[in-house]
């Protein structure tokens, strides 16, 4: 999964107009308006749109401003951190969300996308204790979500092992409307089987039977010819 951002209200972002005549202005002249400097969020909402538009360069550059104006600009961190991400800065990108943490101690979404961070280095524990924090904080999500940090968390509990843990947060992502648990459980099984990972095919099974009771039956049926063979 995709690092998240988090994005403040629109303003405009060309600037304010200073209207008035200048002392030089001859008669018969146009008058002129002078654009006042862009405000952090104004780079920041800029860049957010350049970051839209696949222009991560640009956007790295106008965090870069928007944080330069106002060094205690959290989320301008934060998605600096995921450009960074996007452009292979891994560590920069570390460091942006710890900062960004540093500024705001409840900030979700920044503690999702570290853990999403300590998961890619193989800091599987780690990346569980981010998200654990963004799941008990459960504020300051910006473009995230409660449910997406659930998905993610059953993905990295998946990988550790922990069935019960999977099944609980994949249980609840469905229940807040995360949909993609579904494909996501179905693709992992059918990877499973095609690499011949009997034991990896059967703890999937078991997560499923968890998370889609319903079916339990023709799942379990299913466990049981996986373990012939």
């Amino acid at each position: 999964m995709g690092s998240i951002n988090c994005l403040l209200p629109m303003v405009g972002v060309f600037g304010i107009l200073l209207s008035g005549m200048p002392p030089a202005l001859t008669q018969g002249s146009a008058p002129v308006s002078v654009a006042a400097p862009f405000t952090a969020i104004e780079f920041y909402n800029q860049g957010l749109e350049k970051r839209y538009q696949g222009d991560y360069r640009g956007a790295w550059q106008d965090f870069n401003q928007a944080i330069r104006l106002q060094p205690t600009f959290a989320a301008a961190y934060n998605n600096r951190g995921v450009i960074r991400l996007e452009l292979g800065d891994v560590e920069g990108a570390l460091a942006d969300y710890e900062r960004a943490i540093g500024l705001i101690q409840n900030y979700s979404v920044a503690y999702m996308n570290r853990g999403n961070i300590r998961r890619m280095q193989g800091d599987r524990q780690g990346a569980v204790t981010d998200i654990s924090r963004a799941i008990q904080l459960n504020s300051n999500w910006g473009e995230g979500s409660l449910e997406a940090a659930h998905y993610l968390r059953g993905q990295i509990r998946l990988e550790l092992g922990d069935r019960r843990g999977a099944s609980q947060d994949f249980r609840r992502a469905r229940q807040l409307g995360f949909e993609e648990v579904d494909d996501y459980l179905q693709l992992q099984l059918q990877n499973a089987v095609a690499l011949r990972n009997w034991e990896q095919a059967m703890l999937l099974v078991d997560v499923m039977v968890e998370v889609f009771p319903t079916q339990a039956g023709e799942l379990r049926a299913y466990r049981a010819r996986l373990q012939r063979m």
